[in-house]
């Protein structure tokens, strides 16, 4: 996988449902970076993000706001409890979706969350 998205902002098309939350964790821990997931009705994308966020432009965002694509999730890389940050919530605002998922690099734990930064964990 890594070798069709080696460097930050790359991001690469897969067979849907070929990709789990498990492998942005094995991922970010290897490399150090966070990975998200996106699925469409007919295929998986594997972004990779920067050290502390997964940024969507272009194409990408595009199809997000449009709902042609979900964000399925994305890993922290240092967090044993993964905790979603203030950007990770306003991103899910900007993009209509109600749900998402983080996962932790360092345990596999994984939080659930929606836009509103008041919600429970």
């Amino acid at each position: 996988m890594l070798d069709k998205v080696p460097k930050q902002g790359n991001w690469a098309s897969f067979t849907k449902n070929s990709i789990e939350l498990k492998d942005l964790a094995y991922l970010t821990a290897k490399i150090g970076d966070e990975f998200a997931l996106l699925r469409g009705k007919h295929e998986d994308i594997l972004y990779h993000g920067s050290r502390g966020e997964c940024t969507f432009k272009d194409e990408l965002e595009k199809r997000l706001k449009n709902h042609q694509l979900e964000l399925v999730g994305h890993a922290h890389p240092g967090e044993p409890v993964p905790i979603p940050s203030r950007a990770d919530r306003i991103m899910l605002d900007q993009i209509g979706q109600a749900r998402s998922k983080v996962i932790s690099a360092m345990t596999g734990r994984i939080a659930d969350y929606g836009p509103d930064e008041f919600e429970p964990l």
